[in-house]
C-alpha cells in the first residue's frame, strides 16, 4: 500500500502526536509499505528527506507561541494537493484537525482517496486555555463537538487511541469512533536493571544525589498539563522523605515551576533539566527513577504514562479521561481525585515508604503496559488500512471496521 500520513508535529518536533505518526510511518515502511509523511517544518523553511520506503515533506510552517519549540502550518492546501497527488495514496491518515487535517480533507476528497482520522484531543483541552468568561467555554467546546460531528461524516473511519476517549465522543457528538491503541516500545522502556555506572552518570549529568528515591515526572510543563499539582504534592511528600523530584520536559511554565519549587522549600532538592530526546536517555531516566507521578486530566492515551509503567514504575495519577484504563487503582499504582495535592502526596510516601509493594505494582504495570506493544499497534492500523483500500471503489459507505480493541 501507499500510505500518506498528515501532522502538524513531527520529530525533531516533539509531542504525543509526532511519535505516534513517526511510530506508524517508520513501522508501515519497515513492512513494506511506501510511506509519505508531511509537516510542519522545524526550521520555518520547507524541506524534504528521503529514507529507503518514506518520504518526508516539511512545510514553511511559523513558530508557535503557545508551545515551545513547535512550529505550525496556517493553511498549505495547494501544496498539500501537490504532494498527495504526486504520491497517489491508497489512502490516508490525518493527524490534525484543524489547518493541515481540513486541507488533507479536502485534497482526499478531491483525489477520492480513502481517508482516517486519529483524534489527539478533545474540545474541553482547547477551551482549558481560554479566559475565565461565563460562557465562553462551553460555547467554544460546543461549537468544537459540533466540527467534530463535521469532520466524521468527511472521513471514512474516525479513530481514538482508548475506548473511554471513543465513549466520551459517542456521548458528545452521536458517534463512536474505532479505538486502536498508539502503541509503544516496550523494547526500549522495559524494567531492565540500570547498570550502576549508567545510574551514577545520569544522577552527576542530572544533578541527582544516588543516595536519594526519585519521584519522576515527564511531559509538557504547559497549563493543560497542571504539573503545578505535581511540584505541590511532591514538595508535601519530601518534607515526609528523603526523596527528589525530576520533572522532564520543556514548555511556557519551566520557569514558573522551579520557582514554585523554590517557594515550597524544596528547590535544592528538585531539578528540571528540560527536554530530553526521547530516543536519548529518556529510557535510563525511567529506570532510575522509584515513582512516576502526574496530574494531567487531558490524556486521550497517556503516553509517557505507559512508557513508565513499561520501565516497571508505579504510578500516581489523577483519575480523569482514559487514565483509569491503564492505572489500576491499588494494583500498579494509585488515583487521586482532580487537583487533590493531599492524597497526590499522601500516595506518593505510600510508594516511596514500602519498596516491596512498588516493587510489585512495577511488575503489574510493566504486564498491563504489554497490552500496548507497537507490533499490535501497527497490525490494527494496518488493518484498518487494507479496508479502506478494499472500501476505495465504494461511495463513502460507512466502514464495518469491528476490531475495537488493543
Amino acid at each position: 500500500m501507499k500510505i500518506a500520513f498528515l501532522t502538524q508535529s513531527y520529530p525533531p518536533m516533539i509531542s504525543g502526536a509526532a511519535l505516534v505518526v513517526q511510530h506508524l510511518a517508520q513501522g508501515m515502511a519497515a513492512r513494506g509499505h511506501e510511506v509519505l509523511v508531511i509537516a510542519a517544518s522545524d526550521t520555518g523553511r520547507g524541506y524534504f528527506t528521503q529514507e529507503p520506503g518514506l518520504k518526508m515533506v516539511r512545510l514553511q510552517s511559523t513558530p508557535n507561541p503557545s508551545r515551545a519549540n513547535q512550529h505550525f502550518i496556517s493553511w498549505a492546501y495547494a501544496d498539500i494537493l501537490y504532494e498527495l497527488r504526486t504520491f497517489a495514496p491508497d489512502v490516508i491518515h490525518l493527524h490534525d484537525s484543524l489547518s493541515v487535517g481540513l486541507a488533507g480533507i479536502l485534497a482526499g476528497k478531491k483525489l477520492g482517496v480513502p481517508l482516517a482520522l486519529t483524534t489527539h484531543q478533545l474540545p474541553w483541552f482547547v477551551s482549558a486555555y481560554l479566559p475565565d468568561v461565563p460562557g465562553l467555554r462551553k460555547g467554544v467546546e460546543n461549537a468544537l463537538w459540533q466540527y467534530c460531528r463535521w469532520l466524521h461524516r468527511q472521513t471514512d473511519q474516525f479513530i481514538s487511541p482508548t475506548p473511554t476517549t471513543a465513549k466520551v465522543i459517542e456521548e458528545h457528538a452521536g458517534f463512536r469512533p474505532v479505538a486502536i491503541s498508539n502503541g509503544m516500545d516496550l523494547d526500549r522502556f522495559s524494567p531492565q536493571p540500570l547498570e550502576p555506572a549508567k545510574r551514577l552518570h545520569l544522577c552527576q549529568r542530572f544533578g541527582l544525589d544516588p543516595e536519594r528515591p526519585v519521584i519522576l515526572h515527564v511531559g509538557r510543563l504547559d497549563m493543560d498539563k497542571q504539573v503545578n499539582l505535581v511540584v505541590q504534592a511532591a514538595a508535601k511528600a519530601m518534607h515526609n522523605s528523603v526523596a527528589q523530584l525530576l520533572v522532564v520536559g520543556d514548555g511556557q511554565l519551566r520557569e514558573r515551576l522551579i520557582e514554585l519549587a523554590e517557594w515550597y522549600g524544596i528547590g535544592d532538592r528538585s531539578h528540571f533539566p528540560g527536554f530530553v530526546q526521547p530516543t536519548d536517555e529518556l529510557p535510563n531516566i525511567y529506570r532510575m527513577a522509584t515513582v512516576f507521578v502526574t496530574g494531567s486530566e487531558i490524556e486521550t492515551q497517556g503516553l509517557v504514562v505507559l512508557e513508565a509503567m513499561g520501565s516497571g514504575l508505579p504510578v500516581v495519577a489523577v483519575r480523569a479521561t482514559c487514565v483509569p484504563e491503564i492505572v489500576h487503582d491499588g494494583i500498579n499504582g494509585y488515583l487521586v481525585p482532580p487537583k487533590d495535592v493531599d492524597a497526590m502526596a499522601k500516595h506518593l510516601v505510600d510508594v516511596l515508604c514500602d519498596r516491596a509493594c512498588a516493587r510489585q505494582m512495577g511488575l503489574e504495570g510493566r504486564q498491563i503496559a504489554e497490552q500496548h506493544s507497537r507490533p499490535r499497534s501497527l497490525d490494527r492500523h494496518e488493518t484498518l488500512y487494507q479496508m479502506l483500500c478494499g472500501e476505495k471503489v465504494r461511495q463513502r459507505s460507512r466502514l464495518p471496521f469491528a476490531v475495537n480493541a488493543f
